[in-house]
């Protein structure tokens, strides 16, 4: 990333935990099935010019491993659905320059795909063709609203994403049109519980009944109850930035900032 070539994907055997692939695209990451998954083609490397900051002409990517797939590396910066059989790729949504996704999620039935970048422009782009089914403007200004992580409830087919922002830092959607439905102040939930003025989302997760859990920059996590209902307790003293549930829903395990994993049994009701 220092040297300005940050699109590195290593694709690793989990049986042998050896490299299969080592790729030309970068994050965010969705997996499709066992032979395609999401991710996205290197965005242009950034000089600066008399005017300030312009695209270079060359890829944020190491040469010797874009030559290993050169047909990831596609003529214009986009998210991609990428084949391991064929190390091709299907463009699905193109990448503005300093402005690239952050976060994708799949529908349930893999057929929608959701991206946001960090100046919370959202995004749905059905996978089978790649055409756009709506999106909204990004943020003029960073107090506007900053998106660092999103997910999608299962249960009510609400999109939700997580960041920073003067008025919210949690934005609820509908997943169909994209209609904003509600947002909302973790800080304000959070108020008594959390030291210093900020309590930014930086992680989101739903289990597949609808419980939802938020990591925050201030250690706490945030319990979206699948009755409406929002908890918050204290699990640490810094960002929590990965979340994920078990397979059978009846443990959580988040870790971040203090370098460590925690593992907390849910009761499910």
């Amino acid at each position: 990333m220092l040297a300005g070539q940050a699109a590195s994907c290593q694709v690793i055997d989990l049986n042998t935990f050896q490299v299969v692939h080592t790729l030309p695209v970068m994050r965010p990451f969705a997996w499709m099935d066992d032979e395609q998954f999401i991710a996205q083609s290197p965005n242009w490397r950034t000089a600066l010019g008399d005017g300030g900051l312009v695209p270079a002409e060359t890829r944020r990517v190491d040469p010797a491993i874009a030559a290993a797939a050169p047909a990831l590396v596609t003529p214009e910066p986009s998210l991609v659905r990428v084949s391991l059989r064929t190390l091709r790729c299907q463009s699905l949504l193109p990448i503005r320059w300093l402005d690239e996704e952050v976060c994708a999620v799949l529908s349930p039935d893999r057929r929608v795909l959701y991206a946001a970048t960090s100046f919370a422009r959202i995004s749905a782009v059905r996978i089978a063709d790649g055409r756009l089914l709506w999106q909204r403007a990004p943020s003029r200004l960073v107090t506007e609203g900053t998106i660092t992580d999103m997910a999608l409830d299962p249960t009510s087919n609400r999109l939700m994403t997580v960041g920073g922002g003067v008025s919210h830092d949690l934005l609820v959607l509908d997943a169909a049109s994209g209609d904003e439905l509600a947002r909302h102040s973790l800080g304000m939930l959070a108020r008594g519980m959390a030291r210093g003025t900020s309590t930014r989302g930086d992680a989101i997760h739903f289990r597949p009944d609808g419980l939802g859990i938020i990591g925050t920059s201030s250690g706490l996590i945030i319990e979206i109850g699948r009755d409406g209902r929002w908890s918050a307790f204290k699990a640490g003293g810094r960002s929590h930035r990965a979340i994920a549930f078990s397979r059978d829903g009846a443990s959580m395990v988040v870790g971040g900032a203090e370098k460590n994993l925690r593992a907390v049994s849910l009761l499910q009701g």
